[in-house]
């Protein structure tokens, strides 16, 4: 195997398990602003306010 095919696999490897890394960080998020929300619905705020802290630290869009 040349250098340069060996070099090749090795970024699309980074990129692979990049994409893969951020999708988990994605699902994290979503499943801690869920979690969050199902407490409001609850009325659980104490317990709700770090789920939201929790999946704004993850994903810091408006909505999270």
């Amino acid at each position: 195997m040349t250098r340069t095919v060996r070099g090749g696999l090795v970024v699309a490897l980074f990129f692979v398990t990049s994409a893969a890394a951020a999708q988990d960080r994605e699902q994290d998020a979503e499943r801690f602003f869920r979690e969050g929300q199902k407490l409001m619905e609850d009325r659980n705020f104490g317990a709700a306010c770090p789920k939201f802290e929790a999946a704004y630290k993850i994903d810091r869009q408006l909505g999270t």
